[in-house]
């Protein structure tokens, strides 16, 4: 191994969010990359892992650990021209080069080997469906049974690929040169010319199933099929050379190539809408984490972020006292709603108060943050809420109430407000004086939280029992 160089549930939906739109950003380079050419990129399940490598005079390997507002340059590899990146998971990975070679990781390239597959032949796309078997194609196919430490030609009459797609074991599709598109299903053993050389270049498939999939290429090529089988050709709106493609999940595709073209699918490739961004700028390499966050790369040092922030939950669960965060994979602030301050230390997925109040959490992953809706959490004996009083500040009766409530040592201009157990708001008055009457009469029999706040400070709060 070569070291390497390190250059009672209760569901709480969303009452305030961060960012909601759907879109493209560019990503500032690092310092001194704002000319490198970058080629792919890809990310570990963690959805804040992610890795791209890039080209100025021999390529090179960068590093996102927040994924991918910021990136760092990890390792150089002087005179290689690298051509594709695969990551199986967390820890393994292989990127081939220009001249037969693979260079493999089993520790997110703190060491590699170097594997050696033929001589001098330019080697585009790397795909593995296991720690064993996988294919790469370039001038011809080559595929491997134990990780590339050997590998076998399987062309069969397939040349000159420039994309793989695997779906299992035996079963591998690849697309290339001059249209061609070929299919395996044993193996390698034996390769099915699908599409016959004769079109224009094609230069990425991705599959979204066993039968549904898009290949792109030359011209705003895009080929479609839905049987795993034929491929038809499919209207897109653009008529520039299209690099990549990334399956992002269900019916979602995303295609990127020349003069910044970025062009989306929602209904797996049947209809494209145009989304490109406004640079000249050619883009090599797409690919999505999810439906929720993905990234566009290219010349010039470009590199642009896609968040669908709508799509990171920011409900929580509340289970007896204890409340915890539906999202996975995000960073979390437990947050005190009488003041909004984030509590000290409350870092993790769940929170457990150890006094009565309103709580909430703010969850942030695939650059996005969101706030959930605040709840409320009712400890006896805690000294915070007790009926019809909080910390001696906030008196009212009576309680269990019916029609009327009266508010005492308010201050003039103050909001008294009313919500219900989800914290939802119901009722909302603003005080004259220092004692307020209330009408209740539109609420039902329940269980209410009364608050008193001053500008946006809550300076009240008790538990309201309604009954008629």
């Amino acid at each position: 191994m070569k070291k390497l160089l390190l250059v009672s549930l209760i569901w709480v939906m969303a009452g305030f969010s961060g960012v909601f739109a759907q879109t493209w950003q560019r990503v500032t380079a690092p310092a001194g990359m704002e000319d490198v050419q970058f080629e792919r990129v890809a990310c570990l399940d963690d959805e804040q892992t992610c890795f791209m490598i890039g080209y100025k005079n021999g390529s090179i390997l960068f590093r996102s650990r927040d994924a991918g507002s910021t990136w760092d340059s990890l390792l150089a590899f002087p005179g290689q021209a690298l051509t594709s990146l695969f990551f199986l998971h967390d820890t393994i990975s292989w990127m081939p080069n220009d001249n037969g070679v693979v260079f493999k990781t089993t520790n997110q390239w703190a060491s590699w080997d170097t594997l050696y597959v033929k001589p001098n032949v330019r080697l585009n796309d790397i795909q593995f469906i296991d720690e064993n078997t996988g294919w790469v194609g370039g001038h011809e196919i080559f595929g491997t049974t134990n990780g590339g430490a050997a590998w076998t030609q399987q062309s069969n009459g397939v040349y000159f690929i420039q994309s793989v797609a695997i779906r299992n074991g035996q079963t591998a599709f690849v697309c290339g040169n001059n249209g061609i598109i070929g299919k395996t299903t044993n193996g390698g053993a034996n390769w099915q010319v699908l599409v016959p050389p004769g079109g224009d270049h094609l230069y990425q498939m991705r599959m979204a199933t066993d039968n549904i999939g898009v290949a792109v290429g030359h011209f705003g090529t895009v080929l479609r099929t839905t049987d795993g089988s034929g491929f038809n050709t499919v209207s897109v709106p653009t008529t520039n050379i299209l690099i990549s493609v990334a399956h992002a999940g269900g019916g979602q595709f995303w295609a990127v190539g020349v003069a910044g073209t970025i062009i989306h699918s929602a209904d797996s490739g049947a209809t494209w809408t145009d989304q490109s961004v406004s640079t000249g700028a050619e883009l090599r390499g797409v690919y999505f984490t999810s439906p929720a966050l993905g990234f566009a790369v290219g010349d010039s040092g470009r590199v642009y972020r896609y968040t669908n922030c709508s799509l990171l939950s920011d409900s929580l669960v509340q289970t007896g006292n204890q409340l915890s965060a539906y999202a996975d994979n995000a960073a979390y602030q437990w947050v005190n709603c009488a003041d909004n301050s984030d509590i000290s230390g409350a870092t993790g997925k769940t929170y457990t108060p150890q006094a009565s109040g309103r709580y909430a959490v703010k969850v942030k992953a695939r650059g996005c943050e969101q706030l959930s809706r605040c709840v409320t959490i009712d400890i006896p004996g805690s000294g915070i809420v007790t009926p019809g009083q909080l910390s001696n500040t906030l008196r009212f009766y009576p309680n269990p109430a019916g029609n009327l409530v009266t508010v005492e040592h308010t201050r003039p201009g103050s909001a008294i407000t009313i919500l219900d157990i989800s914290g939802r708001e119901i009722i909302r008055t603003t005080t004259a004086g220092t004692t307020a009457t209330v009408d209740v009469t539109p609420l039902t029999n329940g269980i209410y939280l009364i608050q008193t706040r001053e500008n946006a400070t809550v300076t009240g709060m008790g538990k309201l029992v309604i009954q008629k």
